[in-house]
């Protein structure tokens, strides 16, 4: 399925909101209103996938925190109705676009070590696993270090 990806806006604060609620559970960490006044007030990148102009809710968004020499995906999230087509992978390569073009050739994220879907997406996208961090969620589930690296010798 094509979307439109772009930058969120303030304007898009309560269906961020409502679609944290919808891809996440307890055993999760959520987002909350003040943090994503927080991340759409930064230089962080938050993307939002959107069906069309003419339906503008968001359906999914990527959350990247971007720091002096790395980037580190913080938070994807896809509305349940909308997975398994695609959306979570166009979000990404246009988040690692924008890493590249700031700069940012290296690119780490954690992902549920249960979530086999996710991580073989990431390892389709060129994310290598880096290590495993115990006890990482709140329910005690580890948590699998991923990164992704840009070769910059191919940078002119």
């Amino acid at each position: 399925m094509a979307v439109l990806i772009e930058s969120a806006g303030m304007q898009d604060l309560d269906a961020l909101l409502e679609l944290e609620s919808e891809a996440f559970n307890a055993a999760d960490w959520m987002l909350s209103r003040r943090a994503f006044r927080y991340h759409l007030q930064s230089n962080n990148l938050l993307l939002v996938a959107r069906q069309s102009r003419n339906n503008p809710r968001p359906v999914a968004y990527i959350l990247v925190l971007k720091r002096k020499k790395t980037a580190r995906i913080y938070s994807l999230a896809v509305s349940p109705a909308f997975r398994r087509q695609g959306i979570a992978s166009q979000l990404f390569k246009e988040a690692l676009n924008d890493c590249i073009a700031s700069q940012l050739y290296k690119v780490r994220l954690e992902v549920r070590a249960s979530n086999h879907t996710a991580i073989s997406l990431y390892k389709a996208l060129g994310f290598q696993e880096h290590d495993v961090c115990p006890d990482y969620y709140q329910d005690h589930e580890d948590a699998c270090r991923m990164e992704w690296r840009y070769d910059s010798s191919l940078i002119h």
